[in-house]
C-alpha cells in the first residue's frame, strides 16, 4: 500500500514539475535527447551521452559546505519532498559537498530512476503532448557526478533499466566519473542483462585516452555470443585509436559486426592506414550498410587510400543509391589517385555510373570532357555533366537549361535535385544575366522541396540550400518579380528566405514591394508590410506605405503596419485609434493590437477613455489583461507628473 501512495504521489509531483518547467534546462533537455536519439539511429546503437557539465575544482570557493551528517540528512530529505525549487537547491547543494556526501547518491539515484519512469508513463499516454522535464533530471545527474564512486554501484544498477532517459543519464553519470568506474563496468560487460553489457562497452569507448589497458578487454566482447554487445564493442574501439585497429581489422570478417567495424575505422580516420586492404574487400559485401560503412571510412582515411580506388569506383555501378553516393564522397576525398579509374566508369555503359563518375570527377578533368556529357542520351548523365560545368562557371549558357529541363520533370530524387538546385546558383553567380531566365524555375524547384520537407518553416539546411537562398539575396535585383512572389508563398522556409533576400536586394525592390502591400493577397499583403519594416528607418516612402496600411480592409494587416510605422514615427496619435478599432469591433487579431498597447503605454493617454471603455466590453481574458496593464502604465506616468521632483 505504501509503494503504491508513494507512486501516485510521485506521480502527482512529476505533473506539477511539468506544469512549472524552466525553459533554459528544458531546452537543453530536449536538445540532447534528440540529438542522441539521431545518432542512436544513424549509428544503430545506443546513443552516446552528451556530457554532464562539470564544475571545475580549481575554481570553487573555499568555503565549501561542510559535510555535517546532520545536515547531509536534511538536504536529502528535502531533495524527497515535494517542492521543486527545494529539491533542485538541495542538489546543488550536496553537489557542493562532494564525495562526502556520497551517502545521498543511492537516494538520487532511486529518485531520478522513479521521477524518468513517471515521465515515460507520462508521455507514453499523452503521446501529443509537450513534456518538459525542467531542471530537476539533470541536477540530480550532477550531483550524482560529484559524489564519484559512491554512485558507480546505483548508476551500474541503471544501465539494465529499459527507459531510454534512465539509460542516458546512467551512461552520462559513468562517463564523467570516469577511470574510477572502469571496474565496475568491465565487470558490468559480463553480468547482467544484454542491454546493460551493451552499455557498459559503450561507456568503456570513451576511457580509451586515459585506460588504454582496457583495450583487450573490450576487444574480447567482439566475438560476444549477442549482436548488440558485439556492436557496441565495435563502436567503442574507435576511442582506443591505432592500437585497436587489428582488432576491428578482425571483426570486418565477422558479419554482423563488419559494417560497425568498418564504421569505427573511419573514426580513427589515417591512423587505420592498416586497414585498406581489409576495407576493399569489405566493399565487396553482400551486406548493402557494410559496402557503406567501408566506403565512408576509405573516404576518411584519405589519400593514404589510395590503393581501394578501383574497387571504389566498381561500386559506382552499385545497384543502391546510397552506396554510390558514399564511394562518390570517398574517390573524391582520395584524391588524385582516383581520377583514372573514375575516367574509365566514365566512358562505360552505365548511366548511373557514368553520373557518379562526373560527379567525382568535378573539377580535376578539362572541361571540354564534362562538355560532351551534355550531348548524352541519357538524362542522368547529361545532368551530371551540368552539374560540373556549372560549379566551374562554365558554359553556363548550356548547361543551365540542361538543369533546368531536369528539375522540371519533378522525379529527381531530392539529393540530386539539391545539388542542381546548388549548381544553378553556382552558376548565376558569375553568369547574372542569366538570372531573369533562370530565377522563377530555381525558386520553382525549392519551392516543391521546402513544401515536402519543411512545412512548418524550419530554415533548410541540407546540403548547399545557403548558396540557393545567396542566389536571390544577390541575383533578387535581375528579376525582383520572382523574388517579391517568395513572399507569396505557400512555403513557410520560402517565405523565409524572401524574408532576407528582399531588404538586401536594397531600395530598388521598394516601388513593386510598396504595389504588393496595395494589391497583393491576403499573405503577400501582410508579408509585403512586414518587410518595409526595413526599410522604413530610412525612407519616407515606406513609411508613408505602412500609414497607407493602417485603413487596410483586413485587421492583421491593420496591426502589422501599425507596429513598425509606431516604431519609427513614434506617431501614437495615428497608431492607438487603430489598435482601439480593431479591439472595438472583437477582431480574432484583437490581442496583438492590445499587445501593441502595452508597448506605446502612456503615450495611450489621450484614448484613456477609449481604452477603459474597450475593457468593460471585453470578456478575452488575455485582452483584459492587457488593457489592464495600458492603463495602469498611463497611470502610473500621471502619477509621477505630479509627483514634485518625479519622485
Amino acid at each position: 500500500m505504501r509503494v503504491l501512495v508513494g507512486v501516485v504521489l510521485l506521480a502527482i509531483v512529476a505533473t506539477v514539475w511539468v506544469a512549472l518547467p524552466d525553459s533554459d534546462e528544458a531546452d537543453r533537455a530536449t536538445r540532447g535527447g534528440a540529438a542522441d536519439r539521431t545518432a542512436a539511429s544513424s549509428s544503430g546503437g545506443a546513443a552516446r551521452p552528451a556530457p554532464t557539465e562539470q564544475k571545475d575544482p580549481s575554481s570553487a570557493k573555499e568555503d565549501v559546505p561542510p559535510a555535517d551528517p546532520a545536515r547531509i540528512a536534511k538536504l536529502i530529505a528535502t531533495i524527497k519532498g515535494e517542492g521543486k525549487d527545494s529539491a533542485i537547491a538541495a542538489l546543488k547543494a550536496l553537489a557542493a559537498i562532494g564525495p562526502a556526501a556520497g551517502e545521498a547518491a543511492p537516494v538520487v539515484a532511486k529518485i531520478l530512476i522513479d521521477f524518468e519512469h513517471v515521465m515515460e508513463e507520462f508521455r507514453r499516454k499523452n503521446p501529443t503532448t509537450f513534456v518538459n522535464s525542467g531542471r530537476f533530471p539533470h541536477e540530480a545527474a550532477d550531483a550524482l557526478v560529484a559524489f564519484g564512486d559512491a554512485s558507480i554501484a546505483p548508476m551500474i544498477q541503471a544501465l539494465a533499466d529499459p527507459t531510454w532517459r534512465v539509460h542516458y543519464h546512467a551512461t552520462n553519470v559513468l562517463r564523467e566519473i570516469g577511470v574510477p568506474a572502469a571496474d565496475a563496468l568491465v565487470h558490468a560487460c559480463h553480468t547482467g542483462n544484454d542491454h546493460a553489457r551493451a552499455s557498459a562497452v559503450e561507456v568503456l569507448g570513451f576511457l580509451g585516452e586515459e585506460r588504454p589497458q582496457l583495450l583487450a578487454e573490450v576487444a574480447r566482447l567482439l566475438v560476444d555470443p549477442k549482436d548488440d554487445v558485439r556492436q557496441a564493442a565495435a563502436t567503442a574501439l574507435a576511442g582506443y585509436g591505432t592500437a585497436a585497429v587489428p582488432h576491428l581489422i578482425v571483426a570486418l570478417g565477422e558479419g554482423s559486426t563488419a559494417w560497425m567495424a568498418a564504421r569505427a575505422l573511419g573514426r580513427i580516420g589515417p591512423e587505420a592506414i592498416d586497414a585498406v586492404p581489409a576495407l576493399a574487400r569489405a566493399l565487396e559485401s553482400n551486406s548493402r550498410r557494410t559496402r557503406e560503412a567501408a566506403a565512408t571510412a576509405l573516404g576518411g582515411i584519405g589519400p593514404a587510400a589510395a590503393s581501394s580506388a578501383e574497387a571504389l569506383a566498381r561500386l559506382l555501378y552499385d545497384k543502391s543509391e546510397d552506396v554510390r553516393e558514399k564511394a562518390t564522397r570517398a574517390l573524391v576525398r582520395i584524391g588524385r589517385a582516383s581520377i583514372p579509374s573514375l575516367v574509365e566508369v566514365l566512358n562505360s555503359d552505365a548511366p548511373e555510373a557514368r553520373a557518379a563518375a562526373a560527379s567525382a570527377l568535378g573539377g580535376r578533368v578539362p572541361s571540354d570532357v564534362f562538355l560532351s556529357l551534355l550531348d548524352a542520351k541519357e538524362a542522368s548523365v547529361r545532368r551530371a555533366g551540368a552539374i560540373a560545368l556549372s560549379r566551374r562557371g562554365l558554359y553556363a549558357d548550356r548547361a543551365i537549361p540542361v538543369l533546368l529541363e531536369s528539375l522540371d520533370t519533378g522525379d529527381l530524387a531530392d539529393v540530386y535535385a539539391v545539388d542542381q538546385m546548388d549548381a544553378v546558383a553556382s552558376a548565376l553567380a558569375r553568369y547574372p544575366d542569366l538570372a531573369k531566365q533562370t530565377l522563377p524555375a530555381l525558386l520553382g524547384a525549392y519551392e516543391k522541396l521546402c513544401s515536402k520537407h519543411f512545412p512548418k518553416g524550419y530554415s533548410p539546411s541540407w546540403g548547399h540550400f545557403d548558396n540557393i537562398r545567396d542566389a536571390f539575396v544577390s541575383l533578387g535585383t535581375h528579376d525582383i518579380p520572382t523574388l517579391l512572389r517568395t513572399l507569396d508563398s505557400e512555403s513557410k522556409a520560402v517565405y523565409y528566405m524572401g524574408y532576407e533576400a528582399v531588404p538586401k536586394a536594397g531600395q530598388v525592390v521598394l516601388p513593386e514591394l510598396i504595389l504588393l502591400s496595395r494589391r497583393g493577397s491576403l499573405r503577400a499583403r501582410e508579408a509585403a508590410v512586414d518587410v518595409l519594416d526595413h526599410f522604413a528607418k530610412e525612407h519616407d516612402s515606406a513609411r508613408d506605405a505602412l500609414r497607407d496600411r493602417l485603413s487596410d480592409s483586413e485587421p492583421k494587416i491593420r496591426i502589422e503596419a501599425a507596429r513598425p510605422f509606431w516604431l519609427h514615427t513614434k506617431d501614437a496619435k495615428t497608431v492607438v485609434p487603430v489598435l482601439l478599432g480593431v479591439i472595438e469591433d472583437r477582431s480574432e487579431h484583437r490581442g496583438d493590437a492590445a499587445l501593441l498597447l502595452i508597448k506605446i503605454g502612456p503615450d495611450a493617454g489621450f484614448a484613456e477613455d477609449r481604452i477603459r471603455a474597450a475593457l468593460k466590453a471585453e470578456t478575452d481574458g488575455a485582452v483584459i489583461y492587457r488593457l489592464k496593464k495600458t492603463i495602469a502604465a498611463i497611470e502610473a506616468a500621471r502619477a509621477k507628473a505630479v509627483t514634485p521632483g518625479g519622485r
